[in-house]
């Protein structure tokens, strides 16, 4: 039944032959161990969890029905070995009562020599930005045999029991690319427009006739290419209306290549950005539409569908975020989310690095391990002191707390949070504020003590069993040469005190952390980034009226750190954003209203009203030694090391120290 927080969100819905009892479906998404049998059981449990979490219709990451299609690391529907693979999925699924979609897939261009041992296959001999490689254009006996590769994987769905078959024909891949002018340069029956117009028409027509009547269709539409050249409204709108006529019984609505130059499931992005694009095609077709970027919170999707904008949501990495995203929705009184902070760190870099890797969660670092760290009640219950509420402090609480021990949660600061705290001043990055308030009610609910505003004492700390020191970091400060006895900002002080410092920072470090900080200096007078704002500042100049900002770095470049799919969005806001970046810059004195350093060897004056140091980051482990002997420690995150430290290395090893007691 709807629940009275979220009725539309909650109330049955019909996709085709399925009768769904909601509006939550899990998207597709690749998670980096498809095809690999070794991973076969994970990736059962992965599923299994979120179909126990109230998922209504699970959508498979793509599967290629062609060897020529294969993008990374996935199930192809040709080798036999895949395909039995797939029979088992199913068959774990609906062991635990949940409902499954396979998703037809063929990478085209997107696909990369390397992996299929020739060159991809596209409309037109078009090289992508994504892979720089040129693919060869398809004959026309190519085409029709995709189109036999196409039914022949519908035709195996509906034999292995898959619930539904969603066409992949968005998101820049091997369909997107025949409609598209960019990439679609033939004069044959499948070139321009109307030829890729056929050649999907002729795709979805096979595919229909090979599925069974009772498992629904679903086509993943591109609303929007974000292309250079992209089809116009009105020919999407004719697509979707033709894709209803040739037996598609619900339209997905994808937005952006993965090569656009427009954001559309990073933090910049705002919630629900493309929701207008999917409302327009819903007012020119008769079966349902579905809406997936950017949609984390169930009041966004209860609003969509409230107001006619969607009937479905299909999200996928919140799923990763919380397996129980649907059941808090359907639970009463709602439940507390732990959100999808859209981070990328855990999930997209990794399935797109160079080879892929397992996908997980920065927040949630139980996914990618269900099937190696199930929770339980531990056998023997310990008191258990954990030192720090930073992420490794708050996961390691809330781990060991689920295993039934007695938990206290020491924090200096007035609250919980830690660094997590400052990183919710940035722009765009204020949905760490949610993280911060899924975790505390998490400890609320389990009823562990945090005790803010304590400093932790060694002989107190040496009454528990066990204490997990989740401590963090402090600045590194290098000796630098200043006037006058100048003490430069750290970034911990600048952060806590930003609002308070008027004028021009200049900025000594190009990682993550003075990245951060000149963002948000740059940005804090700016007005907050709604919708028509995010995509007017990717079209735009760099601004230069506002306030100025320098960052330095003694490397060629800035953000060497960051991740594969966000580093070009964070430098596109540096560039536009008016700040001025010093490459291979090297401090040589630092004063309170400038800093000279030598860019590329030449000494150059670089005013400024403060001097703030991003200069790396020292383990705060002063407790360890006083504690040497007397109670079992263990260190975690930034107390352990800072090497290759970030939150989703802090968040995954306080889970796992919570979890193994």
């Amino acid at each position: 039944m709807p629940t009275a927080l979220y009725p539309y969100l909650t109330e049955p819905g019909r996709l085709g032959p399925l009768q769904l009892p909601h509006r939550m479906l899990m998207g597709a998404m690749h998670l980096g161990v498809e095809g690999d049998p070794r991973m076969l059981d994970q990736l059962i449990a992965f599923y299994d969890e979120r179909v126990r979490g109230g998922a209504a219709l699970i959508i498979t990451g793509g599967v290629a029905v062609h060897p020529h299609g294969i993008e990374g690391q996935m199930f192809c529907l040709t080798e036999p070995a895949h395909r039995r693979d797939l029979e088992t999925l199913v068959q774990g699924v609906h062991r635990v009562g949940g409902r499954i979609g396979l998703q037809l897939f063929h990478a085209g261009r997107y696909a990369r020599a390397e992996d299929i041992g020739q060159p991809a296959w596209s409309a037109s001999p078009v090289a992508s930005r994504l892979t720089r490689e040129v693919p060869q254009a398809m004959t026309g006996e190519q085409c029709r045999d995709l189109r036999s590769a196409y039914a022949k994987a519908a035709q195996f769905a509906g034999q292995a029991g898959f619930d539904a078959v969603e066409i992949m024909g968005s998101e820049g891949y091997l369909l997107n690319q025949f409609l598209s002018p960019m990439v679609n340069h033939r004069t044959d029956e499948y070139g321009g427009w109307d030829g890729g117009v056929a050649l999907v028409g002729e795709i979805v027509a096979a595919v229909r006739e090979a599925l069974p009547p009772d498992r629904a269709l679903i086509f993943r539409i591109s609303g929007w290419d974000l292309m250079p050249e992209e089809p116009d409204r009105g020919q999407v709108r004719q697509l979707a209306q033709k894709l209803v006529g040739w037996g598609v019984e619900a339209l997905n609505v994808g937005i952006g290549w993965h090569e656009s130059k427009i954001p559309t499931v990073a933090q910049r992005v705002p919630p629900a950005a493309f929701a207008a694009v999917v409302a327009d095609l819903r007012q020119h077709v008769t079966v349902p539409i579905i809406a997936a970027n950017r949609i984390t919170h169930h009041d966004q999707a209860n609003f969509l569908i409230e107001h006619g904008l969607t009937d479905f949501v299909a999200p996928a990495r919140p799923w990763l975020a919380d397996a129980e995203w649907a059941a808090k929705a359907l639970s009463p009184g709602g439940g507390t989310i732990n959100p999808c902070i859209a981070c990328n760190q855990a999930c997209l870099d990794r399935t797109f690095s160079r080879p892929p890797r397992a996908a997980g969660c920065m927040v949630n670092p139980r996914t990618g391990h269900e099937a190696v760290l199930p929770f339980g009640i531990a056998a023997n219950s310990k008191t258990v002191a954990v030192v720090g509420s930073g992420p490794s402090g708050l996961a390691a609480a809330r781990a060991a707390a689920l295993r039934g021990h007695r938990v206290v949660l020491f924090e200096a600061q007035d609250d919980i949070g830690g660094q997590l705290r400052w990183a919710a001043k940035i722009p765009w990055k204020q949905v760490f504020l949610g993280t911060i308030g899924y975790y505390r009610h998490e400890l609320l609910r389990l009823r562990v003590a945090m005790r803010c505003s304590t400093t932790a004492d060694a002989d107190e700390l040496a009454t528990f069993d066990r204490v997990i020191l989740a401590t963090g970091v402090k600045p590194r400060v290098p000796s630098f040469e200043t006037a006058d006895g100048y003490l430069p900002l750290t970034y911990a002080r600048a952060l806590e005190s930003a609002e308070f410092l008027p004028g021009r920072p200049v900025i000594i470090g190009g990682g993550g952390i003075g990245i951060d900080l000149a963002l948000y200096f740059a940005g804090r007078e700016a007005s907050p980034m709604g919708i028509e704002t995010f995509l007017a500042d990717f079209g735009s100049a760099p601004d230069r009226d506002r306030p100025s900002v320098s960052l330095l770095t003694r490397r060629p470049r800035p953000g060497t750190t960051l991740g594969l799919t966000t580093r070009w969005i964070v430098l596109d806001a540096l560039l536009k954003w008016g700040v001025a970046v010093k490459t291979r810059a090297e401090v040589l004195h630092i004063a309170n209203n400038g800093v000279l350093a030598a860019l590329d060897g030449t000494p150059t004056w670089i005013a400024g009203d403060f001097v703030v140091l991003c200069t790396g980051q020292e383990p705060n482990r002063d407790l360890l030694s006083k504690l040497s002997g007397r109670v079992s420690v263990q260190t975690v995150g930034g107390a352990r090391a800072t090497e290759q430290l970030d939150a989703v290395r802090a968040f995954q090893e306080g889970f796992e120290a919570g979890n193994a007691l």
